[in-house]
């Protein structure tokens, strides 16, 4: 399945908000894409978050993994 989420604000690599769309297949994201750009692949399902903000998912990096179980 492909599923394109358009107009969502991201925070990039350059830690900078931008309007961007977002390519996921099969629940991977696939592509980072400019605003209304046209693809030339059938997508699924489209999905507006023009008033959403994406971040990246955030890992902690100070953890005791041996005492967590």
């Amino acid at each position: 399945m492909i599923k394109l989420f358009r107009n969502g604000t991201i925070l990039d690599d350059n830690l900078e908000l931008k309007k961007k769309d977002i390519l996921i297949q099969d629940d991977f994201i696939q592509d980072i894409l400019e605003p209304a750009t046209v693809l030339d692949k059938k997508v699924d399902a489209e999905i507006n978050i023009e008033d959403h903000f994406v971040f990246p998912g955030f890992i902690n990096a100070h953890d005791h993994l041996i005492y967590t179980c």
